[in-house]
């Protein structure tokens, strides 16, 4: 009787780590776009853009996310020139547009 009161507090401590556990969204394995990735962000998210170029804007207007090239994971820096956020389609050549809301961090 021990073992099973045992097991079934662990189950539950365990069901709401992983729920609070942060996610890695993948850009565009997972979703698309960044601004995709960014609207289904939760806190503690990291949204990471794979080596590319990404054209237009994005709002970012959540807190406590962190918006990241593969550099996170392999501490390569030409990971980060390999991921490129471009927004020539976007106005002036060469600006990627990133509007910071006052709920982000």
């Amino acid at each position: 009787m021990m073992s099973r009161q045992f097991l079934m507090a662990f189950t539950s401590l365990l069901s709401v780590y992983l729920v609070g556990e942060a996610r890695i969204i993948h850009v565009p394995d997972d979703v698309q776009t960044v601004q995709e990735a960014i609207n289904i962000a939760g806190e503690g998210d990291t949204v990471l853009v794979e080596p590319g170029v990404y054209h237009g804007s994005i709002v970012l207007n959540k807190r406590k996310i962190t918006l990241t090239s593969r550099f996170l994971e392999t501490k390569d820096p030409h990971e980060i020139y390999r991921t490129v956020l471009d927004g020539s389609s976007k106005g002036r050549k060469g600006d990627f547009v990133i509007k910071v809301t006052e709920r982000a961090t």
